[in-house]
């Protein structure tokens, strides 16, 4: 789906759920609405591109998905506090882990352990920071 088509399936379901919210409104006025689940649904709204299969456009999805790589051989490696990327900048390896906050690659490579690809445990941590930021 091109970039264009996106924008327009976003827009048409931006206006359905408006749409759906108003007439749940009027239809039932005294109806209470759960503050928390209209929260997560507008925060899927925003993610449709993140739930597509495979990669989307992205600054760094690749990069951070190389880096989850690196941190998950090292941790397999039985380093639990990792300090260097091995296979990071072109092979020469880099202490990129000595800079960078450890916490999401540790909760993306316990999704990988579990059974996930590498991108699609970047993606979900992506889309558990963001719910979670909007309830937060």
């Amino acid at each position: 789906m091109s970039h264009l088509h996106l924008a327009y399936f976003h827009s048409f379901l931006v206006i359905l759920f408006s749409l759906i919210l108003i007439f749940i409104k009027i239809k039932f006025p005294k109806l209470k609405v759960n503050l928390l689940l209209l929260l997560v649904l507008i925060s899927l709204l925003s993610l449709i591109s993140v739930l597509r299969p495979g990669s989307y456009q992205s600054g760094d999805l690749s990069l951070h998905s190389a880096i989850a790589i690196s941190f998950y051989d090292t941790l397999k490696d039985g380093n639990f506090i990792p300090r260097w990327g091995g296979v990071l900048c072109s092979g020469y390896g880099c202490p990129d882990f000595l800079f960078m906050y450890s916490f999401p690659y540790y909760v993306i490579s316990l999704f990988h352990f579990i059974g996930l690809s590498f991108i699609s445990s970047v993606k979900l941590f992506i889309i558990i920071s963001f719910v979670l930021s909007g309830i937060g």
